[in-house]
């Protein structure tokens, strides 16, 4: 997740596929969550200035079948960022649109459950800030 100016707003992205998310993607081998983090939002919106945050992280959690590899359980791990510069630059092959949405906005446009319980989260956590 990308906060832009210190403001919690929070970049979504369109899929291809037709939903919105945050931007995310698969770790390569031997790759760490922050590292991966950093590779897909680099390679999905074109965003590099971008202070990550180790703490506090957001967790989705959800189960699908996948035609190929069958039921696949995932869990993806979301860091808080702060961006310098807000300049997105989509991946066309993957990213069909974009938008920076406050956190109502946001959990509104949010296509699943999950995603808009960590919108939820984000409510809580920077009401307590």
């Amino acid at each position: 997740m990308v906060m832009k100016h210190h403001q919690p707003q929070v970049l979504l992205i369109l899929h291809q596929k037709g939903h919105w998310a945050f931007p995310k993607g698969h770790a390569k081998p031997g790759e760490t969550h922050l590292a991966t983090a950093r590779r897909e939002l680099l390679e999905e919106t074109g965003l590099s200035e971008v202070e990550i945050q180790i703490k506090p992280t957001f967790n989705e959690h959800y189960i699908y079948t996948d035609p190929q590899q069958g039921v696949i359980d995932k869990t993806v791990t979301f860091f808080l960022g702060v961006v310098k510069n807000d300049q997105v630059k989509i991946l066309p092959a993957e990213v069909a649109d974009y938008g920076w949405f406050n956190l109502d906005q946001a959990k509104e446009r949010m296509t699943f459950d999950q995603g808009k319980q960590i919108i939820e989260q984000l409510v809580t956590y920077f009401n307590h800030q």
